[in-house]
């Protein structure tokens, strides 16, 4: 059972199987206690069906005829799997089959009937089998009934059904799955052929609670006579001989056709088809039913798989015989042929021949084809009007599924000769690859049916038809959007040019592209191929043939139009025609191609005039969108029933494509007017008519208007010489006064004056003194190519070997070998012009170089600049398209890919500033990159174009590494600039480099010029400036002076960052040598007289945070660590008293990065300590830390900083300062005031508590004293004047000095004449009125409260302990419990007085109190209450 049935719920079906081939019209699976109960009305058993089903092996189905499946005797005992008892009874038998227990596992059982009392008597006819004992208990029945797969119903409804069709009258088979009931019946029966039919299978499902639904299955039957190589197959598998035809059908669900069928059996297997359709035939199955045996080598497998695509065929019949409207619900039943060869197909791994279906496609009426409507629907002129036939494939056209959407069948007929198929009706698989050139009529290649089309369009009145003309438009439109196998890309510029092979004949192609190779009905691959623009002469072309009006029409006023259209088109003159013919001749003669014919360009004709009115309102209603007005003129510009909005857009899309296809014949405003304008500039020679300029300033306002700068192409000047007006191009003019008043194009009229054309004043009638419309005419200028301040010339050596002195120093030294490279011998194939619009043909025989540089009249702008214009030229500078690339190609350098190529160039010549022999020189081109390296270039062998080798970098480079045109400041100065040259300058500040002056642009410029490929080009900071020591006394007067003066902290940290990157500066200057002997001594000078000089971080002035500036005598350098030799010795106080200090933050450690703003950079940092003489401890004098802790003693009483917490260092500070200050009285005498301590608060609220502060000594508003009496301490109130010391009052337990400082906080305290509040002169008395009264039962209340709150405490103590788990609970007991214990007395008076007196309080400070404890009495006051 493990090998044979893989699943365990196999014997559901196994027993529906066997029911349905025992005749049975209904089934019952139901669910009974921990038992499954099926039953069925189908025979009784025989004696030798319990013989079978106690056997292994043996089967009786070959003995009762051909039945479905089954033959080994083995698919009853699938239910061994599940159940360990089956009990079975059917009115004649009844037995069980029951496994023994105990069962060892991994032995078989017998399979021994255990007969039951017969009850041959009775009327029951169902046959009842009882499966009890499952295996996983009841959950596992219930989870094999969880799932019945949903064609196992119709497929063995449908095998029953066919069974009773003459055995019973019944004409329904049901099937209860544990209480779902399912009721199948066939309908609409038909027949095709002797071997072919189909039928509708539904079932009607009623679940537990009476809710219906139903599905319809549509089957179809294909008969087929077995070959005999699978007869034999078929008798070695069973055992049995096949006689007769074999029938194999297929059957999908009409509501929801699965994408994948399955291999049935009666059932389905694990077997996926790639079709959509399931197919039932008599599989030879492996032994689990769930695989098809071998089909490689079994014969009577591969038939059945052969009948497969007749299937198919069934079904296109079945869908013509209902005139299906939905053929989606059998398109997935085509199988799929094969890459390499379309007369077969793929079927689980066997090449299976579609002959028969292409066959029965080519000849049969089956396939669905469009035809034109009736009379009534023909007079509502509606393309979508359409009835459907039926024809043969010979007779029928596949056309994509838009072209019955846009199209007339009556138009498709005429134009294609074949019935075009409905697949519109056929959704995604209208491009199934079955239709195919040998089944129905293909579309490429198109059929040569022009004059047909032609004829239909034009009609009787030789009227065209824009209408339709349109709509096919549309049709091919989409219909490349919507092909699987074709991208369009027209809307990819970058591929234009590129040669994409056709399919049809090898011709090259830009427009369509194939993306499989699937062997699909396929388009014409290039758009060239549809004939659907109809000319003048009323023919119709592909679009090689005419001038196409560009998308840009539609926005031209009508007008313009008109005005425009006769220069569409140019027309040569016979001269020119002439010439044109004779260079031809000499062409062909020169590259040997005489009496060949020479591949010319179509002749180019006139779109018909409706047709190119139509195609602009196209492109009208496109580009004007969201406007319901402009859409309803347009589509009743055109009687047509379709949606115009619709219409347009795939329409547009066609024209877009034929634009992309021949890009050369597409004709732009621009270009019509450019057409106009160089007539009237051939015209008006010696000065244009009023008229004339009247168009040009017309169209000027039009191209202002919609921001076209391509619409002004050619400018209005104002001649000097004649007085008159000219037209001229655009590139040739400049910008002047007339529009630029305030900017560069005033500067250089300026500067250039009268010699220049400048822009015509005949322009201010479109600027009517408005600054909006004079930007907007400047801008749309400037776009156009005209020179708008800064230019640049291109100058080229026509042949560098004439001047002896360039070739040896300019171009030999930068050559890679050192020589010129070799040339080519025979003549290039095109007239190879060297870039940049030189208009100069190279020569093969000699070397040209090429230079870029500032025109002469903007270097001379240069030289006298200010700073403030410089933020001008840098910006025109930067709006200058540059490349600097040393490896020249096409990619490269755009404005020598033609050049490099071996293209003829047809750019127009910019104008040209000088030729002078070997010498030329041109304007470039406002949208050309300018070349910042100098180039060689040349026609090497072996190579169609020319090649162009890095020499160095370009003249404009230099110009501009020679001129001072950067406006810098230095970093420590923002306001005063200056010009610098690229190499004295920085493009942004240096930490490492203060010294060097920084460019001051905009940011937005500065951005810009930093990215920038010129930027790159130029070298930066080269050159560095003399140390700025100076800048340094400056700076520290001023800190001196605003320090002293308690100036602006904001100002004071400027100055400490601006003297940090001077005093990088100058170490950087003394590293490098440049410091001289006065910088030294100015330096060291600035040390005495303490000079505020050195920028520090973290002081104490600062809060800790900041940079702040300090006098060198504050400054020392302190060891990693600290020995102590002598407790009391001078060293080691020193060295105690500089450490407090630096941990104070008022002493600046130059050894750490706390205070040291150098420290990570340790050259500089060694350079300042050095410069300026910081000395280390062991150099520090006593004098020198006499007069530091005398400046730390001010700096406290002056700042008053806060000591409020014992741990800040700035105590310890405090009283190491001061025991050097009473060394030298004269320090403490310095102090502004007198002599200051901090004071800590004291008890009380409000406005009469005394905070914590600075007071003086003398004369302060307290008297300080020392705190050395806990006891006093808590007396003291506000109302007695006394604040004790926060400070100078170190206990030997608050630091690791403690005993030192201790020390010195008692000579200093003493010397200071303080006073200690444990003096006896402070007297603390306490005064009591009225008589004692001893308070009765107190003492117990006071002694029961007390044992409480002590039981509290050791039970919280005993808790903590055993939580702790640490040893045992210590013994604590209760004091108050004990009987020793006596509880105190308590007396109430009438009122307790302390009285407090201090030897400087001329009377005592009383204070009411409320309680007083002494030994064994406590004394309270209040009234009895």
């Amino acid at each position: 059972l493990e090998k044979q049935f893989a699943r365990a719920d196999l014997y559901l079906f196994e027993l529906l199987q066997n029911a349905v081939d025992d005749g049975a019209t209904m089934v019952r699976f139901a669910v009974k206690g921990d038992s499954l109960q099926v039953s069925h009305n189908g025979r009784q058993f025989t004696p030798l069906d319990v013989l079978g089903l106690s056997s292994v092996g043996l089967s009786t189905k070959s003995q009762q005829g051909k039945r479905t499946i089954g033959f080994m005797g083995v698919g009853f005992k699938a239910v061994y799997k599940r159940y360990a008892k089956v009990c079975i009874e059917d009115g004649m038998y009844s037995f069980s089959y029951q496994e023994p227990t105990p069962h060892k596992g991994g032995y078989g059982w017998v399979m021994l009937p255990v007969w039951k009392q017969s009850q041959g008597g009775s009327q029951e006819t169902l046959c009842h089998f009882s499966l009890e004992r499952p295996r996983g208990g009841m959950q596992s029945i219930l989870r094999d009934l969880s799932t019945l797969p949903t064609t196992a119903p119709p497929l063995l409804g449908r095998a029953a059904l066919v069974k009773m069709e003459e055995n019973s009258a019944s004409k329904k088979w049901t099937l209860n799955w544990n209480g779902k009931l399912h009721v199948v019946e066939r309908t609409c029966l038909q027949q095709y052929t002797n071997n072919d039919s189909s039928e509708v299978v539904t079932v009607i499902i009623t679940d537990r609670q009476g809710l219906q639904s139903q599905s319809k299955w549509l089957f179809v039957s294909h008969k087929y006579m077995p070959s005999p190589s699978a007869r034999t197959t078929y008798l070695q598998a069973t055992k049995r001989s096949h006689a007769g035809a074999e029938e194999v059908c297929a059957f999908i669900n009409l509501a929801a056709p699965p994408k994948s069928g399955r291999v049935h059996s009666v059932l389905p297997t694990k077997i996926s088809l790639p079709t959509s359709m399931h197919v039932q035939g008599s599989w030879l199955l492996s032994v689990d039913r769930q695989e098809v045996q071998d089909l490689s080598d079994n014969s009577w497998n591969s038939d059945i798989l052969k009948a497969l695509p007749y299937l198919s065929v069934d079904f296109f019949r079945w869908a013509a015989n209902e005139k299906l409207e939905d053929y989606t619900k059998i398109m997935g039943t085509l199988p799929m042929p094969g890459r390499q060869n379309a007369d077969i197909t793929e079927i689980l791994g066997q090449s299976i021949s579609l002959r028969g279906l292409q066959q029965a496609f080519y000849t049969q009426k089956i396939l669905p084809v469009a035809i034109p409507p009736s009379k009534d629907a023909m007079d509502t002129m509606c393309s979508n009007n359409k009835n459907t036939d039926y024809c043969e494939g010979e007779r029928s056209m596949w056309v994509p599924p838009s072209f019955l959407k846009w199209l007339k069948p009556g138009l498709l007929l005429d134009w294609l000769g074949k019935m075009p198929l409905r697949t519109d009706l056929m959704g995604d698989a209208a491009y199934h690859p079955i239709f195919s050139s040998c089944v129905i009529g293909q579309l490429d290649p198109l059929p040569n049916r022009r004059l047909h089309l032609c004829k239909e369009l034009l009609g009787r009145q030789r009227e065209p038809d824009i209408q339709t003309i349109l709509q096919m438009m549309a049709a091919i439109s989409d219909a490349y959007d919507e092909h699987p196998d074709y991208t369009t890309t027209s809307q990819q510029p970058e591929q234009k040019g590129k040669k994409i092979a056709k399919k049809n004949g090898g011709n090259n192609t830009t427009s369509i592209e194939s993306k499989t190779n699937a062997p699909r009905p396929s388009l014409p691959s290039s758009i060239n191929a549809w004939p659907v623009f109809l000319t003048e002469s009323g023919s119709l072309v592909t679009v090689d043939h005419i001038a196409l009006p560009d998308e840009d029409f539609a926005l031209v006023p009508q007008d313009l139009a008109e005005l425009l259209r006769p220069y569409i088109l140019k027309k040569e003159e016979p001269q020119q025609q002439y010439m044109h013919r004779t260079f031809q001749k000499k062409r062909d003669k020169k590259n040997g191609n005489r009496g060949q014919p020479m591949k010319s360009k179509p002749t180019l004709q006139r779109l018909h005039p409706s047709l190119q009115e139509a195609i602009i309102r196209v492109e009208r209603s496109s580009t004007v969108t969201g406007n319901p007005e402009t859409s309803r003129a347009e589509e009743g510009a055109v009687t047509s029933s379709v949606d115009w909005d619709q219409l347009c857009g795939p329409a547009s899309s066609f024209l877009k494509r034929a634009r992309s296809y021949v890009p050369s014949n597409v004709v732009d405003v621009p270009s019509a007017v450019s057409n106009l304008f160089d007539y009237y500039s051939k015209q008006g020679r010696d000065g244009l008519t009023n008229q004339c300029k009247t168009t040009v300033l017309s169209i000027t306002q039009f191209a202002l208007e919609m921001d076209n700068h391509r619409l002004v192409s050619f400018v209005l000047i104002d001649d000097v010489e004649s007085s008159g007006t000219k037209l001229i191009p655009a590139a040739q003019a400049y910008v002047g006064k007339s529009l630029d008043d305030d900017g560069p194009g005033s500067d250089l009229q300026n500067v250039a004056g009268k010699s220049l054309p400048y822009i015509s004043l005949e322009y201010n009638a479109i600027i009517r003194d408005s600054s909006t419309m004079r930007k907007k005419l400047w801008k749309l200028f400037s776009h156009a190519g005209v020179q708008t301040g800064l230019s640049v010339d291109i100058s080229a050596v026509g042949d560098v070997e004439q001047d002896r002195t360039i070739l040896a120093e300019d171009i030999i030294p930068h050559l890679p070998e050192k020589k010129l490279p070799q040339l080519r011998k025979n003549p290039t194939k095109n007239d190879i012009s060297l870039p940049y619009g030189l208009g100069k043909v190279m020569n093969r025989r000699k070397y040209t170089s090429i230079d870029a540089q500032l025109s002469n009249e903007w270097e001379r702008l240069v030289n006298s600049m200010s700073p403030e214009s410089a933020v001008g030229f840098i910006s025109l500078l930067l709006a200058l398209p540059v490349e600097a690339n040393a490896h020249v190609t096409a990619k490269s350098v755009p404005a020598a890919a033609k050049c490099l190529s071996g293209q003829v160039e047809t750019q127009a010549r910019m104008i040209i500033e000088g030729c002078s022999g070997n010498h030329l020189t041109v304007r470039i081109a406002p949208d050309t990159a300018v070349p910042l390296r100098k180039r060689l270039y040349f026609l090497p062998p072996g190579q169609p174009g020319a090649k162009a080798l890095d020499i160095s970098e370009a003249q404009i480079v230099k110009q501009l590494t020679k001129a001072k045109w950067l406006p810098c400041s230095a970093q420590s100065d923002f306001m005063s600039l200056a010009l610098f040259r690229p190499d004295e300058a920085l493009l942004k500040p240096d930490m490492s480099r203060p010294e060097m002056p920084v460019v001051r642009i905009p940011e937005y410029l500065l951005m810009r010029l930093q990215s920038s490929a010129l930027a790159q080009a130029l070298t930066w900071g080269t050159h560095s400036p003399p140390p700025p020591v100076m800048d340094l006394v400056k700076l520290t007067k001023e800190a001196t002076y605003l320090l002293s003066s308690c100036g602006d902290s904001s100002r004071i940290e400027q100055i400490a960052a601006q003297m940090i990157s001077l005093w990088t500066a100058i170490a950087r200057a003394h590293l490098r040598g440049e410091l001289s002997s006065s910088d030294m001594r100015t330096i060291k000078s600035l040390g005495k007289n303490s000079n505020r000089c050195i920028p520090v971080r973290r002081v104490l002035e600062s809060r800790g945070n900041g940079s702040w500036i300090v006098a060198i005598q504050r400054c020392v350098r302190m060891p990693e660590a600290l020995y102590h030799n002598a407790m009391n010795s001078t060293d080691e106080l020193k060295e105690l008293t500089l450490a407090s200090l630096v941990d104070s933050n008022f002493m600046c450690d130059f050894n750490h990065s706390k205070h040291n703003p150098f420290f990570l950079s340790p050259d500089i940092s060694k350079t300042i300590i050095y410069l300026v003489g910081i000395q280390t401890l062991s150099e520090f004098q006593t004098s020198s830390l006499i007069s530091v802790s005398g400046l730390f003693v001010r700096h406290c009483c002056r700042l008053e900083p806060d000591v409020s917490s014992r741990v800040l260092p700035i105590r310890a500070s405090f009283s190491y300062a001061m025991r050097y200050c009473i060394e030298s009285p004269s320090e403490l005498d310095k102090v502004d005031g007198g002599l200051k301590v901090w004071v800590c608060n004291t008890s009380g609220s409000g406005s009469k508590t005394l905070r914590r502060r600075w007071v003086s000594l003398k004369n302060g508003p307290v008297q300080v004293v020392l705190d050395d009496s806990r006891a006093r301490r808590a007396l003291l109130t506000p109302e007695m004047g006394i604040q004790v010391l926060g400070v100078l009052n170190h206990s030997e337990k608050d630091c690791p000095n403690a005993k030192i400082l201790s020390q010195i906080d008692k000579e200093i305290v003493k010397y200071c004449g303080i006073w200690r509040l444990s003096d006896s002169r402070f007297v603390v008395k306490t005064r009591t009125q009225g008589s004692g009264v001893v308070i009765k039962g107190a003492s117990s209340k006071i002694q029961l409260v007390c044992a409480l709150l002590k039981s509290m405490e050791v039970d919280r103590i005993r808790l903590n302990e055993n939580s702790d788990a640490i040893g045992q609970p210590s013994e604590i007991q209760n004091d108050f419990l004990t009987l020793s214990y006596e509880p105190p007395i308590i007396i109430r008076h009438d009122s307790l007085i302390r009285e407090f007196r201090g030897p400087a309080m001329s009377t005592p400070v009383l204070t009411p109190i409320y309680a007083l404890k002494k030994k064994g009495i406590i004394l309270v006051c209040g009234d009895s209450s």
